[in-house]
């Protein structure tokens, strides 16, 4: 019999890890303890828009004072288009993040501020710091002011927005 035939697999709880340690560490030594890291399942595009509702939810009271009734509405039409959901969904590589894609909910941010949703007098560093929770400097800081790469996009989101305009 091969050892591929004998392999077994078995979850175990962080519980029996620390309970059974010696035992555990002896089979690694020996070679008969293989770890296999959880497989991730990508999300749902529904799952997707919950983390970005609440993850953006965070700078709510950013917005200017004639959207900040309605600055909620606006990131529903946002969810309501699909290329937008696209845009949030992580992709394969992605590493740092798995619940949504950052750099596109900052590029988005970035088009409402300067579309007046959010204050203008808000820089990218405080909007950033408000939604990750640091003062040290973020790498999705800089996307912010980039706005979309597509045209079609752009003009997508600025007719969102301007459906929502009084």
């Amino acid at each position: 019999m091969s050892r591929t035939e004998n392999v077994k697999s078995v979850r175990v709880s962080e519980d029996f890890l620390r309970e059974n340690f010696s035992e555990v560490l002896a089979a690694a030594r020996e070679g008969r303890l293989l770890i296999k890291p959880k497989e991730r399942k990508a999300p749902r595009r529904e799952e997707v828009i919950e983390s970005v509702r609440a993850y953006v939810s965070q700078i709510d009271g950013l917005a200017q004072p004639n959207w900040a009734e309605r600055v909620g509405m606006v990131w529903e039409a946002i969810f309501d288009e699909g290329v937008f959901v696209d845009l949030l969904m992580p992709g394969p590589k992605m590493r740092k993040f798995r619940d949504f894609n950052k750099y596109s909910v900052m590029r988005i941010v970035g088009v409402l501020r300067s579309h007046g949703v959010y204050d203008e007098c808000v820089n990218d560093s405080q909007l950033c710091a408000a939604l990750e929770h640091t003062a040290k400097d973020s790498s999705y800081r800089s996307y912010i002011g980039l706005g979309l790469e597509s045209r079609e996009l752009r003009r997508l989101m600025v007719e969102v927005i301007n459906d929502l305009t009084l």
